[in-house]
C-alpha cells in the first residue's frame, strides 16, 4: 500500500524508538526496490525494504476533535465521527517510510503492511487515537519538549503551499488504488495476509457511530470550531485579568510564609548549637525506638543520645559495639545528646532475620564470637555449624563453651565430649564450664583478655549467669529458668549490651545478646559454601575440578577423606543439609524466583 494513504493515530512522536534507535537513522535505512512483475508494477513503481517490521493498519472511524484534543459533539451530545479512513499504531514507522517514498517521488512507492480486523487488546488503540486533524500530521517531539522540533505532513513535503489541493483531494489521489487490496486484507509483496472474516463488535459499533455522527457538513464543523476558538479566548482573557488581580494578594501571602519558615529555620539552627561534641561506643539501648547509650571515652556514666531522622540522620543506624561521634544539644530534646555519625566498623556479626529475607546485624567492632552450648536445653549441631560458618565469613574467630557441666551425669560428659571432639579436631577451642561452681571459668576469662566479645546461643544455656559470673559481682543480669514441659529457655535478654568486664590488664568488654531458637545465615551463597568448612580447605585443592562442590564429583578428595572416616559424617550431612537451604531460599541472601531450586538436586 502507498504509505501516503495511511493516516497517523497519535498526534505526537518521539524522535527515537523504544529500543533507543533514533527514527531519523532508521529512514536513512530504508531502500526502494523494483517491484516485481505482476499486478503490483501496474500500479506502483518501486517498493520500500524498511529495516522494521511490516506497519500495522486498521479501518477506522475517527472522532473529531479540536486543537485543544477535546471531542466534538453533535446538538444532541453525541460524539461526531469522520469519514472512514486507514490508520496504524505505528506512527514512528509510518513517518520514516512517508519521508522514504517522498524521497522517491514522482516515483510511485508502495510498502508492505498488515491489515487488522479487529483493535489490539495489548496497545490500548481507542486511548492512541488522539490525532486533531484526522491523522493528516504529526509532531516530532519530547513528552517535556515545550516547542515540538518538526511538524511533519506529506502534503506539504510533496506540494507547495501555493499549489498544494486540499486535504480531501489529495488522500483521495494518493489511496484511489490502494482501498480495495486493503479492504479485503491484502498487501504488497511480502505482507502477512490476514482472511477475511466476519465484522467484529467493535467495528460494527464504531460503523454504527459512524452513520449516526455523519450528519453535520465539513462547513458546519469549521464554522462550529471557529466559534468555540472565539469563545475560549474570550475566557481565556477574563481569566488573565483575574490572574493579574489576585497576583498582588498571593504576592503578600508568600511574603509572610517565607518569613515564618526563615523563623522557624532560625529556631531549628539555634536549637542544633552544639554545646560540645565527644566520641564513645555504644554499649545498649533501645534502637528501635530512636534512643542508644553510648559510654563516652574516659567516662564511667553513659549518655543517653538520640538518633536523629531525616537530613541529619547518620548513614548507618547506630548498633551495639559501634564507635560513634555525638554531639550534646538542645535538639536532642528528653536525651542528653544526639548521634552525629558512626564512625568506620572493622568487623559485624550478621544473620538473616527470622521469618523474613533481610539482614540483622547483632553488633560491631567484634574480635571474638563465644558460642554458648548446654544439655539443658540440648544444643543441634546444624545451629552450631551455622554459627561457625557466619563467623568465618565474616573473619570471626569462634570458642565453643558448654555451660552447666555440673549438672552432666558421667556417661553424659562422655557423650558429649564425643560431640564436641569433632569441632576441637577442626580446629575450634572448646570449653567445658560452669558459671554456678567455677570451672574453667580462669580460663575463660584470659581468652576474652583485651578482646570485644559476644555471648550468643539459644535462651536458656546460661549466657546472663557467665556474664554475671564474669562480672565479679559487679554485673547484675536478669537470669530466667528453664520450662520443665518444653525443656527450652524462656527470652529475658531482649536487647544487646556491653560490658566492661572487671580486672587488670588489658580491659576486656563483654556482649550478652538476646536469646534465639534459630541461627540462620546471611551472606554466604551455596556455591560458597565449601570455603567455610575449614576441615574441607587443605583436601579441596586435591580434587579432580576446581569448583568441586564435594557432591558426586569423581575424584573429590573430601569424599575419599569421608569414606576413610578422615571426616566427621555428621559434618558433611550438616554442609549437604545447609547447601540445600541455601539453594531452596530458606537461608541466604534474598535470591531471585529464577535461582531458587524448589527440587531436591539429584
Amino acid at each position: 500500500m502507498c504509505p501516503f494513504s495511511i493516516r497517523f493515530s497519535q498526534a505526537r512522536i518521539r524522535p527515537t524508538f523504544q529500543d533507543g534507535r533514533e527514527v531519523e537513522a532508521s529512514m536513512e535505512q530504508i531502500a526502494a526496490v523494483s517491484c516485481p512483475e505482476g499486478p503490483l508494477q501496474q500500479r506502483y513503481d518501486v517498493l520500500l525494504r524498511a529495516p522494521f517490521p511490516p506497519i500495522e493498519i486498521i479501518r477506522w472511524w475517527p472522532k473529531l476533535r479540536e486543537e485543544d484534543g477535546e471531542t466534538l459533539l453533535d446538538e444532541n451530545g453525541k460524539t461526531i465521527l469522520g469519514e472512514p479512513c486507514w490508520f496504524t499504531f505505528d506512527n514512528r514507522r509510518l513517518y520514516c517510510l512517508q519521508a522514504a517514498a517522498i524521497k522517491n517521488w514522482p516515483s510511485r512507492s508502495a510498502a508492505v503492511v498488515h491489515v487488522m480486523h479487529d483493535l489490539p487488546v495489548s496497545k490500548c488503540a481507542p486511548k492512541k487515537f488522539r490525532t486533531t486533524d484526522l491523522g493528516c500530521s504529526v509532531r516530532i517531539s519530547r513528552r517535556d519538549d515545550v516547542v515540538p522540533k518538526a511538524t511533519w505532513t506529506w502534503m506539504e513535503a510533496k506540494w507547495p503551499s501555493h499549489a498544494r489541493p486540499s486535504h480531501r483531494a489529495a488522500w483521495d489521489a494518493s489511496s484511489k488504488r490502494d482501498g480495495l487490496a486493503a479492504a479485503f486484507g491484502f498487501c504488497a509483496i511480502g505482507a502477512r495476509h490476514s482472511r477475511p472474516s466476519r465484522p467484529s463488535r467493535t467495528q460494527c459499533q464504531a460503523k454504527n457511530k459512524g452513520k449516526k455522527g455523519r450528519g453535520p457538513t465539513l462547513a458546519d464543523i469549521e464554522a462550529r470550531l471557529r466559534e468555540r476558538k472565539r469563545r475560549r479566548e474570550s475566557l481565556k482573557r477574563k481569566e488573565e485579568l483575574a490572574v493579574s488581580n489576585s497576583q498582588m494578594e498571593e504576592t503578600e501571602e508568600t511574603e509572610e510564609t517565607e518569613e515564618a519558615e526563615e523563623a522557624e529555620e532560625t529556631e531549628e539552627e539555634e536549637a542544633w548549637d552544639d554545646f560540645g561534641r565527644a566520641t564513645g561506643r555504644v554499649v545498649g539501648g533501645a534502637e528501635r525506638h530512636g534512643q542508644v547509650l553510648v559510654k563516652v571515652t574516659d567516662s564511667n556514666e553513659a549518655t543517653i543520645c538520640q538518633i536523629p531522622r531525616g537530613r541529619r540522620a547518620p548513614k548507618l543506624q547506630p548498633i551495639v559495639g559501634d564507635e560513634v561521634s555525638i554531639v550534646f544539644t538542645a535538639a536532642a530534646g528528653d536525651a542528653e545528646a544526639v548521634v552525629e555519625e558512626v564512625l568506620p566498623r572493622k568487623s559485624t556479626l550478621v544473620r538473616r532475620r527470622a521469618g523474613t529475607p533481610q539482614a540483622q546485624v547483632l553488633c560491631a567492632n567484634l574480635d571474638l564470637a563465644l558460642l554458648v552450648l548446654s544439655l539443658e536445653p540440648n544444643f543441634a549441631e546444624g545451629m552450631v555449624d551455622r554459627v561457625l560458618v557466619s563467623a568465618h565469613a565474616q573473619g570471626l574467630e569462634v570458642a565453643i563453651v558448654l555451660n552447666k557441666v555440673d549438672l552432666l551425669e558421667p556417661s553424659q560428659r562422655d557423650e558429649v565430649e564425643s560431640r564436641l571432639a569433632v569441632y576441637e579436631s577442626v580446629g575450634y577451642k572448646v570449653l567445658l564450664v560452669s558459671a554456678l561452681e567455677g570451672d574453667n571459668m580462669e580460663e575463660l576469662r584470659q581468652l576474652l583478655c583485651g578482646r570485644t566479645s559476644i555471648l550468643i546461643g539459644n535462651s536458656g544455656v546460661g549466657k546472663s549467669e557467665l556474664l554475671n559470673a564474669l562480672g565479679e559481682g559487679q554485673i547484675a543480669a536478669a537470669v530466667g529458668e528453664i520450662s520443665e514441659r518444653l525443656k527450652l529457655g524462656r527470652h529475658v535478654t531482649t536487647t544487646s549490651t556491653l560490658h566492661r568486664l572487671p580486672g587488670d590488664g588489658e580491659p576486656a568488654y563483654l556482649i550478652d545478646s538476646p536469646g534465639a531458637r534459630r541461627f540462620s545465615i546471611w551472606d554466604v551463597t551455596a556455591a560458597e559454601l565449601k570455603d567455610h568448612f575449614l576441615e574441607f580447605l587443605p583436601l579441596a585443592q586435591k580434587c579432580k575440578f576446581s569448583n568441586c562442590n564435594h557432591l558426586e564429583e569423581p575424584d573429590c578428595a573430601v569424599k575419599e577423606a569421608l569414606e576413610e572416616g578422615r571426616i566427621s559424617r555428621q559434618r558433611y550431612d550438616s554442609y549437604v543439609s545447609i547447601r540445600q537451604s541455601l539453594l531452596e531460599g530458606q537461608e541466604g541472601v534474598k535470591l531471585p524466583p529464577w535461582q531458587l531450586l524448589t527440587q531436591p538436586e539429584s
